[in-house]
């Protein structure tokens, strides 16, 4: 659900991290699992890591927030058995053989040096993780001072159409949780700015009508 490939604030070889999400209503181990990518990279799970419904695990190359950034790392795992490459990587979980979960990112996705590649929180789930139209740049400090939330709910996306208008807040939705408002929608005299223009209950003829 959120990945460091690049930070800024130490070096790659303390800093990388990246998050994992239980998105069921039970807990998960995570041991004997597998981490893999497109590079023959890899590292089993070979301790206790459990998972709650909801919450979320972070794997870290080093364990002490005072030098990886900032990060409170649920599990270490050896940077020289698995590296997040900072331009284009992938990350998959597979247990016994069978895969769970893949994403693959690149520099393109506009994350960028000491930016974390967050998953917006309305689609937390495999189905959807695998889309880069979900994911977006963290906006959250961290306390060694790169952007990310290892650990802690992820912000929305603002590139993302959260309630399908057509329209996410990057491109003028001013209330991306409710389809009824938006950059296209017919203002209405109910103390509401409906078309997202900065003005509310216009008194057009149109509105009035309405």
């Amino acid at each position: 659900s959120e990945v460091m490939a690049d930070p800024s604030a130490v070096a790659d070889a303390q800093g990388e991290w990246f998050e994992v999400y239980n998105p069921t209503s039970f807990t998960i181990d995570l041991i004997g699992m597998a981490f893999e990518d497109d590079d023959g990279d890899g590292f089993f799970v070979d301790e206790p890591l459990r998972i709650d419904g909801g919450g979320r695990a972070v794997l870290a190359v080093h364990a002490d927030p005072a030098v990886n950034g900032g990060v409170e790392a649920d599990y270490v795992y050896d940077r020289a058995d698995f590296v997040l490459d900072d331009d284009v990587d992938s990350i998959r979980i597979v247990d016994g053989g069978k895969l769970l979960f893949a994403m693959s990112y690149s520099s393109s996705r506009g994350s960028g040096s000491g930016v974390a590649l967050s998953l917006d929180p309305a689609f937390h789930d495999a189905a959807s993780a695998p889309y880069s139209a979900y994911w977006c740049a963290s906006v959250d400090a961290m306390t060694g001072g790169d952007l990310g939330t290892p650990g802690a709910d992820n912000g929305w996306c603002t590139s993302v159409d959260h309630d399908g208008d057509g329209f996410s807040e990057d491109t003028g939705d001013c209330a991306d949780d409710d389809a009824a408002i938006g950059p296209d929608a017919p203002e209405r005299w109910n103390g509401l700015d409906d078309d997202c223009d900065g003005t509310v209950d216009s008194t057009t003829a149109d509105a009035l009508a309405s």
